[in-house]
């Protein structure tokens, strides 16, 4: 399976995947690393931070028999993660790390999701479209002079650019 294919998969699809062996978490993770990131993360801005030896390691720990097991999840930059920055889209923080997982990273984590990165937010989550980053906007995949606050997605343009590749489906115009 390429990787484009794989980073065309449902969460579901991933982690059946997975836990049947089928499917590594470290392809899951970096496949939209490879190929369709590369392609539109320059101009649509939808990461703050990514590095790919901590999603190495987070693949790698990740449960297999879990029912998250190998999602590659993109936590929004106001949630505390151990192998992240946390700047909550403020150059204030810099390169703040925290030293605990947020209860929900935790959860998630144990679920079997791997955290891949942080996401673009609006300044100490002042604002709903992330305009107002202090790491600059992040754009509508669609249309990159639009911000992403039509979509009901909002910061997380990443699943929002899966559906841009589909041809705007109707799930992502609500």
């Amino acid at each position: 399976m390429t990787a484009l294919e794989t980073w065309q998969r449902s969460a579901r699809a991933i982690a059946a995947g997975v836990r049947a062996g089928e499917l590594e978490p470290a392809d899951a993770t970096e496949s939209g690393f490879e190929g369709p990131g590369e392609r539109w993360e320059r101009d649509v801005h939808a990461l703050i931070s990514t590095d790919a030896a901590a999603r190495e390691r987070a693949a790698v720990k990740a449960p297999n028999s879990r029912r998250l097991a190998g999602v590659p999840v993109l936590i929004k930059d106001n949630l505390c993660t151990v192998d992240h920055p946390t700047t909550c889209g403020s150059r204030i923080l810099g390169s703040w790390r925290s030293p605990y997982d947020a209860t929900v990273v935790r959860r998630l984590r144990e679920a079997g999701a791997v955290v891949v990165g942080k996401g673009n937010m609006d300044e100490f989550a002042m604002g709903s479209s992330t305009e107002y980053s202090a790491f600059g906007p992040t754009r509508n995949p669609y249309d990159l002079a639009w911000p992403t606050a039509w979509c009901r997605w909002r910061s997380a343009a990443t699943p929002a650019a899966q559906c841009a590749s589909r041809r705007r489906s109707a799930a992502c115009t609500a």
